[in-house]
């Protein structure tokens, strides 16, 4: 699997299910904290395309797509459990930011936003793990 940016109209997908490999997905429980993590993420040195913002909605419909979608290898890992409790954050009000960050460094820089920003959740997608940053 290549990874590259991902595009909002154009979702990475593994067996139906969203997949942002090389990405951290964070979600926030008052949309303050959520754009106070999209200026640090400018202030750390983060472009537009590599910050894409997902509204409680849209991540709803993101996983009722791949709940709809889903193939039956989507239930052997966590990515159909996980995108059950992204939807579950998103009727709770949660907004989203996905930010593209295949290397290290980069993910630390998104992980001390996340930290500072009050994020409910941050998860680095790797192509065989998933990984907790706070």
């Amino acid at each position: 699997m290549k990874v590259e940016n991902m595009k909002k109209d154009a979702p990475p997908e593994s067996f139906g299910v969203f997949k942002p490999v090389g990405h951290v997905v964070m979600a926030f429980a008052a949309l303050e904290d959520q754009q106070a993590a999209a200026r640090a993420l400018k202030e750390a040195g983060f472009v537009d395309k590599d910050v894409l913002h997902y509204s409680a909605d849209e991540m709803k419909a993101q996983v009722d797509h791949d709940m709809a979608n889903a193939g039956m290898l989507s239930s052997l890992g966590q990515d159909l459990n996980l995108a059950k409790a992204h939807r579950q954050m998103a009727e709770q009000g949660h907004s989203w930011i996905v930010v593209f960050s295949p290397m290290t460094e980069l993910t630390d820089r998104v992980t001390t936003v996340a930290r500072r920003c009050n994020a409910a959740l941050a998860q680095k997608y790797g192509q065989m793990v998933i990984e907790e940053l706070i």
